[in-house]
């Protein structure tokens, strides 16, 4: 490994992008257990719980999907974290893999005691009844409790994706898969309730119909219970953050050019840059919510499936690293760079999910995209890298 590092950093790589050696790799299940709890409980996430109730949901059902959902997220990123915990690599350097050295860039730019409160005012039997003034109870129930599932795992899209960049300091794969995995379901049964009863218990409160917590925060009478709790949501809110999208777009950034910027100039940069987006602007109504999610789990989803595909599938858990860290200007590894077929099938896979945003008979794949996305690449990559491999095989067999 050793040998390995200096040999990277003779060919122009900063140490932020670098295999982590044994010794860096220092986090065990704690730290993974503690890393995404700050990272549920955010403003977008409450809000998000808000644009539920629009769908004619009933209170427990959509408990009861934010639950399910924590299992489907925490497989992803356990799952798509193991090529990081097993080298040590980060995600933008995994994803060379899947993508080509050149083909990388493409994918990596693509890229949530209150409810004792509103349990208090009201008591727990209106909370479990409640359904917004003038939404009608949902008849196909079903396809619906998958939306919200969708619209979920869509918030960890970008998170999922990136996944190696918090397994690559993994102790090991198991140590990185129990702590996710337990962080994040515990989180989410503790914010299923929490938001559920929050939003809620404070509409049928005070009489009118609320999908952002802030609203409600407003409302209070107590200057310091307000102030706190604005306090605490911008400290979750800085979390998640900081977890979820700065870390990833740092390595992300620095690997665009990975002999002249470093981690601390990449989230530099992708700092001023969401600022310069406007985000909150995603939060402005329901419907919003939803297009943004929807759009997140359409684009992110295809990424996750091939290169999920691309590890466990096609390299059966192997990877080259001295093909990941090829020296500037050395393009070998795929055509000049790109893998076409990862390139065509994320295409293809991304029309599917959002094509219903165009075209009316396509719109119930675009409410549930991330699935779509996903399901669709790993399958297509998988059995078009299978046929190619199989297909050169037979060729060096007959010519030899």
């Amino acid at each position: 490994m050793e040998h390995q590092r200096k040999l990277f950093q003779q060919r122009g790589y900063s140490e932020d992008l670098l295999p982590k050696t044994q010794s860096q790799r220092t986090w065990k299940t704690f730290n993974y257990f503690t890393l995404w709890m700050g990272s549920v409980h955010n403003v977008p996430n409450y809000v998000m719980v808000g644009g539920f109730f629009i769908l004619g949901l009933s209170t427990f059902s959509i408990m009861l999907a934010i639950i399910l959902s924590a299992f489907f997220i925490a497989a992803v990123m356990v799952l798509n974290g193991a090529a990081g915990s097993k080298y040590g690599v980060p995600f933008a350097m995994i994803l060379r893999a899947s993508y080509g050295v050149r083909g990388a860039l493409f994918p990596g730019l693509l890229r949530g005691g209150m409810a004792i409160w509103a349990i208090s005012l009201v008591g727990i039997g209106p909370i479990f009844d409640y359904i917004p003034g003038g939404i009608q109870k949902a008849e196909n129930s079903g396809f619906l409790f998958l939306v919200v599932i969708n619209a979920v795992v869509a918030v960890w899209a970008a998170p999922a994706v990136s996944a190696s960049d918090f397994t690559q300091n993994a102790h090991s794969f198991r140590e990185q898969a129990l702590g996710q995995t337990l962080g994040l379901v515990v989180a989410y049964i503790l914010f299923a309730v929490a938001g559920v009863c929050i939003i809620a218990g404070a509409s049928i409160h005070y009489g009118a119909d609320t999908w952002n917590v802030l609203d409600i925060v407003q409302r209070w009478d107590s200057l310091f219970a307000s102030f706190f709790a604005v306090l605490v949501i911008l400290m979750t809110t800085i979390s998640t953050n900081a977890t979820g999208n700065i870390i990833p777009a740092g390595y992300q950034i620095a690997a665009i050019a990975p002999t002249k910027l470093t981690y601390k100039n990449g989230v530099l940069i992708a700092s001023i840059i969401s600022l310069l987006i406007c985000p909150w602007k995603l939060m402005e109504n329901q419907d919003s919510i939803y297009l943004f999610l929807d759009i997140i789990g359409g684009m992110l989803g295809p990424v996750i499936g091939v290169m999920m595909a691309h590890y466990f599938v096609v390299m059966r858990g192997q990877i080259n690293l001295d093909e990941l860290y090829t020296a500037p200007g050395d393009y070998k590894y795929y055509d000049n760079g790109f893998n076409l077929t990862a390139f065509s099938v994320t295409l293809v896979a991304v029309i599917l999910s959002l094509g219903g945003k165009f075209i009316p008979f396509m719109e119930p794949l675009s409410r549930v995209s991330w699935f779509v996305g996903v399901i669709v690449a790993f399958a297509a990559y998988a059995l078009l890298k299978k046929r190619t491999t199989a297909e050169k095989t037979g060729e060096q067999k007959t010519i030899g």
